[in-house]
């Protein structure tokens, strides 16, 4: 029963505010899905934790940004989603590698976006 609802949770339904008896650790963990995660639906809410896990330490709770990471506002948008699948992947400069497989990184980005913007190359 709990595979079945870590599979629906991170596809779509139920999200992990509205799923009895498991945390978000449960219904967001690892799927062992690999692959392309622009092939991919993400899971704003897993993003939602996943961002709280891996990046907020760094960008802020907020996404505004501390002394270790960018203001999340600034960036996202100015950056394709495989930009950013290349960035939480495979790190850049003082920011590392996100220990996260295919499904996360969707779920991640799904987040990026609802947080922070869709993409506009026409951005200033």
């Amino acid at each position: 029963m709990t595979v079945l609802l870590l599979l629906l949770a991170c596809a779509g339904a139920p999200s992990p505010d509205t799923a009895p008896d498991l945390d978000s650790a449960d219904l967001c963990a690892s799927t062992g899905i690999e692959g392309n995660p622009a092939d991919l639906s993400g899971n704003s809410n897993c993003g939602e934790y996943w961002y709280d896990a891996l990046c907020a330490s760094c960008h802020g709770a907020d996404g505004l940004g501390t002394d270790d990471g960018p203001d999340m506002r600034r960036h996202v948008i100015h950056h394709s989603d495989l930009e950013l699948i290349l960035v939480i992947r495979g790190g850049t400069g003082d920011m590392p590698p996100q220990p996260v497989d295919a499904q996360q990184t969707a779920d991640l980005i799904a987040h990026l976006r609802n947080a922070f913007g869709e993409y506009d190359p026409t951005a200033p």
